[in-house]
């Protein structure tokens, strides 16, 4: 039978072959799958501020939130629109008070200044002193105050786009005092406005590209070599990367040694200093080498070191010092790190007989003004003497400061040859560990003690015919045991911190005079004596600009200082940087 195919039915047919996509032998067998976007494509965010969180009276007001990303959000959809990202109920209302960034350090100018107010005290006991004196009302001023402070300024690119400035003054507003202070200040004979720094530096003088490494300083300021010197001239220096070079010239700014106090001329003296970083060439070399030769008062000093460290978590620095082309002191330093928590670092010295007495400028006795008053700069002779130490420390359950020490010194003088008190031998163990019990409190405690090995001596009688102390090393102190304390709270980075501090010492002296009598003690020296103390502190931060710290520390009777009570110290500084 033939099948009749009527208009109707063949144009049903004609388009549904022509809307059918052509097939081919694969696409019949496998359906073509859609691509997947697997790319997150968040939202562009609004603000790099962070948002402060919203108070729970502001939810109960209806206060509009920010819109939440949604966890279930397809991971290919399209971002948010300008539109909806701009529309009010998006926009944090806090924009416009958001604090301002603390400083890059890149300011043509910048400026500190510090204000701060320092109260001493020491109470007479009415006790005699342990030689018999009894002290007068007003030969000792039980309470004195004074103001004192910082001012730091900083200018980069000012006037000239090449010229850097600097200024370090330290002042002190304080009434001279007819009696001897409660506490010796060692600025007590200095002047009231000391400039520690005030210099002016010029880089790439000529402006072009070779020379920009070169840097020309001229005023005060400090130099680092065989020794870190004060110095009043002018320095031109190579800063280049693999290689360092400076040279600097003039007068040494005026101290507390012999020739130099009492209005005298400054100590003229030259350095040059070369160093080189060979981590900077293209063939890498984990070594570092430098020499500095210093010429001051007739003599010269001179150092070299180098430093090889192969990897980050290791160093190794070795370092020579020479008076006048001799050996006086060799150094040894290794520092050492394991799995980020562990620390190690060893210390090794030797010191020789020929090394300066107490710096570059007082190398022998004959280097000290014996009109002037510097007698705590006589330490006695140089003598040969070997010293180590050894710190470790590591972190436990995330939350535990650990720290251990080990020193010793040897003395390496001959039997027959000069003692000093300062040179003998001595071993001391330490140790501290420091608790965070939480995120803004922290405890911890320290222990410390040491043994010096002095030659037994026999205590001398005192009275009219007593001789003097004799210098051969066997007097002193011969042990001391100290213990603290501390406990800090922090409420986070420039905000607030308080800090307490207990500490206790007991010291142990080799005999000294004794009474001619038994009946009479008050001669007698104690052999060993306990003293206590204590101290605390805050450093609040009001804003970013302005500092307030203020430490109260107290101290009491010391029975070597009988006629004392003890001593209380207060120090308030104010300080605000623009």
């Amino acid at each position: 039978m033939t099948a009749r195919l009527t208009p109707a039915a063949f144009g049903l047919w004609l388009l549904a072959l022509l809307t059918q996509p052509l097939a081919t032998p694969h696409a019949a067998a496998e359906p073509v799958a859609r691509p997947v976007n697997l790319r997150l494509r968040p939202a562009p965010p609004r603000s790099l501020t962070m948002r402060p969180s919203v108070s729970v009276a502001q939810r109960a007001a209806g206060a509009p939130q920010p819109a939440a990303t949604s966890a279930a959000a397809p991971v290919d959809a399209p971002p948010a629109s300008a539109a909806a990202a701009a529309s009010p109920s998006n926009l944090p209302t806090f924009a416009a008070t958001t604090a301002p960034a603390l400083r890059r350090g890149d300011e043509s100018l910048s400026f500190r200044f510090d204000l701060g107010f320092a109260l001493d005290g020491a109470a007479l006991s009415g006790d005699p002193t342990l030689a018999g004196h009894a002290l007068t009302p007003g030969s000792l001023a039980e309470v004195r105050s004074y103001g004192f402070g910082d001012v730091f300024l900083g200018s980069r690119g000012l006037f000239l786009p090449n010229v850097t400035a600097y200024l370090s003054a330290y002042y002190r507003i304080a009434q001279s005092l007819g009696a001897q202070p409660p506490i010796a200040e060692p600025r007590g004979f200095t002047n009231d406005l000391q400039i520690r720094s005030g210099w002016a530096e010029l880089r790439d003088p000529a402006t072009q590209r070779w020379l920009s490494p070169l840097r020309v300083r001229a005023g005060r300021f400090y130099i680092y070599g065989p020794w870190v010197t004060h110095v009043d001239g002018f320095t031109a220096a190579w800063d280049g990367r693999a290689f360092q070079a400076a040279a600097t010239f003039g007068g040494r700014v005026i101290g507390l040694t012999s020739g130099e106090a009492g209005g005298g001329l400054p100590s003229i003296l030259g350095q040059l200093s070369m160093r080189g970083d060979l981590t900077a060439l293209r063939r890498r070399l984990p070594v570092v080498v430098g020499a500095e030769l210093l010429a001051l008062r007739g003599y010269t000093h001179g150092r070299a070191h180098l430093t090889w460290q192969p990897g980050p978590n290791l160093g190794l620095h070795g370092a020579v010092r020479m008076r006048d082309g001799a050996v006086v002191n060799e150094q040894l330093t290794l520092r050492a790190r394991f799995r980020e928590i562990n620390s190690l670092h060893a210390e090794l010295t030797h010191r020789h007989q020929d090394d300066w007495r107490w710096d570059p400028s007082v190398v022998t006795r004959e280097d000290l003004d014996s009109s002037a008053s510097r007698r705590y700069l006589e330490l006695g002779p140089v003598l040969p003497r070997m010293t180590a130490q050894l710190r470790a420390g590591t972190v436990l359950f995330d939350n535990v400061d650990l720290l251990a020490r080990v020193a010793t010194a040897i003395d390496l003088s001959s039997d027959d040859g000069p003692k000093s008190s300062f040179s003998a031998g001595y071993l001391e163990l330490g140790g501290a560990l420091e608790v965070r019990l939480r995120r803004t409190l922290a405890v911890g405690a320290s222990l410390s003690t040491r043994a010096t090995r002095r030659q037994p001596a026999a205590a001398i009688v005192d009275g009219p015919d007593a001789s003097p102390l004799p210098a051969d090393g066997t007097y002193g102190e011969r042990t001391f045991v100290e213990a603290g304390a501390t406990m800090r709270l922090s409420l986070g980075a420039r905000t607030l911190t308080f800090t307490g501090e207990l500490y206790g010492r007991r010291t142990g002296f080799a005999p000294l005079y004794v009474s001619a009598t038994p009946d009479d003690p008050a001669t007698e020296v104690p052999e060993q004596t306990t003293h206590l103390g204590g101290r605390g502190s805050v450093d609040a931060w009001i804003g970013r600009t302005l500092r307030v710290m203020a430490k109260y520390e107290i101290v009491s009777q010391h029975k070597r200082a009988p006629e004392i009570t003890g001593y209380k110290s207060l120090r308030v500084i104010m300080e605000a940087t623009f």
